[in-house]
């Protein structure tokens, strides 16, 4: 029977599900990219938040939610301000797909600079590559 584990570099940790014919595989699910556009912003102006996920698993992954936030670090934790939601398609093993959500800037956003977080739902058990930061802060005034 086919081993996937065969294919997997050393200490992965997906998680794994039957694929066709009773195959064990797994999808994992994780973030290349965070970024905003433009990088500055005021109140009631539109800006793009913007996510790369990518499947490395070995079995296509279901749809999953990717979530926005604003955050003055590039750490998550639960503090940070969640900026909205969208949705990533089913992906192929070795798939990627670019993810945007155009978000209107609330007058309720205290001006200063801010990392955008993005963060995807994948339900796979390698949760260490679901989340990312943005190389560069945000800045609203």
């Amino acid at each position: 029977m086919y081993n996937p584990n065969d294919l997997l570099p050393s200490g992965y940790s997906g998680t794994w599900i039957y694929g066709p014919a009773g195959n064990l595989a797994s999808y994992d699910l994780f973030l290349k990219l965070a970024k905003a556009s433009p990088s500055t912003a005021t109140a009631g102006d539109l800006i793009k938040l913007i996510a790369r996920v990518k499947n490395i698993g070995t079995s296509k992954s279901p749809s999953k939610k990717v979530s926005y936030y604003l955050s003055p670090d590039k750490a998550f934790d639960p503090s940070d301000l969640l900026l909205g939601k969208a949705t990533v398609r089913a992906l192929k093993m070795n798939k990627g797909k670019k993810v945007v959500k155009t978000i209107l800037v609330s007058a309720s956003i205290t001006p200063g600079k801010y990392y955008i977080i993005a963060q995807v739902n994948s339900g796979d058990s390698n949760t260490g590559n679901d989340t990312k930061a943005s190389k560069k802060k945000i800045t609203i005034y």
